[in-house]
């Protein structure tokens, strides 16, 4: 999986803007969806460009053409400043959720 992840950042920075890292295979590979989140105490160099502080690795289960709405969901979230920086302030997993709830109750 690591070398999958490495090929596919060595195409093109999985840097999505605003401290924001989603790195991810290009095509799907696993059985199941998950995602690894990590937010980092301090920012770290993602690329040669950009510091990332929240790092979101995704990777879309393979057979599922609606896992791929995943995408949509988690792109309008990560755009939402307002809950990245709620999420920065207090960095922990049950407020992610929290918050990824709430940015999905307000898209839906």
């Amino acid at each position: 999986f690591f070398d999958v992840i490495k090929a596919r950042e060595s195409i093109e920075s999985t840097y999505f803007g605003g401290g924001i890292a989603i790195p991810h295979p290009l095509s799907p590979i696993t059985d199941e969806t998950f995602v690894s989140l990590a937010i980092l105490d301090k920012p770290i160099q993602w690329d040669d460009n950009h510091l990332v502080q929240f790092v979101m690795m995704i990777s879309i289960e393979c057979n599922n053409p609606k896992a791929f709405q995943f995408w949509y969901y988690m792109s309008e979230f990560v755009r939402n400043e307002k809950f990245i920086k709620a999420l920065l302030r207090k960095p922990n997993f049950d407020y992610f959720i929290s918050v990824l709830q709430s940015s999905l109750g307000e898209m839906l």
